[in-house]
């Protein structure tokens, strides 16, 4: 019974070796690029992309002019104590946000795969793991069948967990144009919001890419109890990047910015006042 039970396990392992070692040896770039795995239902992303960025600007365009005529010459809505040089630059900030966050995500991917690629050649063993190997220490027994089971369930939940952050990023990676019209708000808008969440997926997947590549080397020198234990660690959202992450209560440069101009236009509104009163004291004299 006990042998039985041993090759079935072996076997459904076995069975799920290529599809698990495909997936494990390019996580990096599946997961940051999920609609690659998509060009089976012939969906032109670059149309996609050039259609939402031209009505995003468009759009932009239309809040922009409302902005300005119901706040500053209409004085029906809006921040009407907020300098129009505030909006001028938050136009500025979301057409820069729209034309080059293609070309910022790019280069930031490039940049983080070449620190996963180097970080991942230092740890020694990790080209050396597959699933088949799981699927041979099997047969020691039934303990170390049932741990390679639980190891194997635990890098497809891994899998997963990825699959959905990839596709997280997608959807971020769609809006972003539309959220970039919020920087026309002193506040942000909803732009802040999707950054974050932007920021902490992006951490999350690097950090759990790591850490499943030391499970892998931990496996491919048999520590199958290191291994899970890193795995079920992996699999825990790291709340603690919240922390680091940037805030939610605006565009940390843009705030900057319209603090500055703030300063500069009250300075110059409090020379102007004190050089009015002091011309009224020599008239009067």
């Amino acid at each position: 019974m006990t042998k039985e039970i041993v090759k079935l396990l072996s076997d459904f392992i076995g069975s799920s070796a290529t599809t698990i070692d495909s997936f494990l040896k390019a996580l990096y770039y599946f997961a940051f690029y999920i609609e690659q795995q998509f060009r089976d239902i012939n969906i032109n992303w670059n149309d996609v992309y050039k259609v939402i960025y031209e009505y995003a600007i468009i759009i932009l365009a239309i809040v922009f002019i409302k902005k300005m005529i119901q706040t500053y010459f209409l004085w029906k809505s809006g921040e009407d104590d907020v300098s129009p040089v505030h909006v001028l630059l938050g136009l500025f900030e979301a057409i820069t946000v729209m034309l080059c966050f293609g070309y910022f995500y790019t280069f930031f991917v490039q940049i983080g795969g070449n620190i996963y690629e180097s970080i991942s050649k230092a740890m020694v063993g990790r080209g050396d793991f597959s699933i088949n190997d799981l699927a041979k220490w099997c047969n020691s027994g039934i303990f170390s069948a049932i741990v390679c089971l639980i190891l194997v369930i635990e890098f497809l939940v891994i899998i997963w967990q990825l699959i959905r952050r990839g596709i997280e990023l997608l959807i971020l990676r769609l809006i972003i144009p539309f959220t970039a019209i919020g920087l026309l708000s002193s506040n942000g808008g909803s732009f802040a919001i999707v950054i974050k969440k932007f920021l902490q997926n992006i951490c999350t997947i690097i950090l759990q890419l790591l850490l499943i590549t030391l499970a892998m080397v931990l496996a491919s020198k048999n520590h199958l109890i290191y291994a899970i234990a890193v795995c079920l660690i992996c699999n825990q959202t790291p709340q603690f990047l919240q922390e680091f992450i940037l805030s939610a209560q605006g565009f940390g440069a843009g705030k900057k910015v319209n603090r500055a101009i703030d300063t500069v236009h009250d300075g110059l509104g409090a020379i102007a006042t004190w050089k009015s009163m002091k011309s009224g004291k020599i008239q009067n004299k």
